[in-house]
């Protein structure tokens, strides 16, 4: 499984969201992505981020987020 992480660098917000992904155990599975390299996740994510997606299935969880509300959401069928 892969989940993508959007957010941008100097991110406060991602540095929690961080110890969250952490402790849900789902950290190896985490590829970040830079919103500011692209202009239409700019306007999608912007004032959302961090958001975590799991591109096979469109599931999305905005910040703020627990450790088992990202368990509930990536690692329960």
């Amino acid at each position: 499984m892969k989940l993508l992480v959007y957010s941008k660098p100097e991110c406060p917000l991602c540095e929690y969201a961080a110890v969250e992904i952490q402790a849900a155990g789902l950290m190896e599975h985490i590829e970040g992505v830079n919103i500011e390299t692209d202009s239409e996740l700019m306007t999608r994510y912007e004032l959302r981020i961090p958001v975590i997606r799991n591109p096979q299935t469109g599931v999305e969880l905005g910040w703020p987020f627990t450790a088992e509300e990202l368990r509930k959401a990536f690692t329960e069928g």
